[in-house]
């Protein structure tokens, strides 16, 4: 598959199946830190992205439903692994970092 367009430059493969490497920041069309790269002027979200983005909004930080259910999970003694006490250890030595 090819995406084309006035601004595009052909950067990648020149034949199916064979993969160059490109650094991105080589790349003619890399992004400069200091502009927006998607323009923003004139963009007006749809009815139906609008609705949703007010619904996120509205939607409580803690879902007391979803706590409810880790807890009688927890109570089960679903979350007594080896496997869930190493993902536990891990994703507490990353959230250190």
């Amino acid at each position: 598959m090819q995406i084309r367009g006035p601004h595009l430059k052909l950067v990648g493969p020149s034949q199916p199946g064979i993969a160059d490497k490109v650094d991105p920041a080589s790349a003619s069309c890399a992004p400069d830190a200091g502009k927006p790269t998607v323009p923003t002027e004139g963009y007006v979200p749809s009815a139906a992205l609008t609705q949703l983005t007010e619904l996120a909004k509205e939607q409580a930080e803690i879902r007391p439903e979803i706590v409810s259910a880790v807890v009688e999970r927890l109570q089960l003694g679903l979350y007594a692994t080896q496997a869930s006490a190493d993902q536990t250890a891990d994703a507490l030595l990353r959230a250190r970092d």
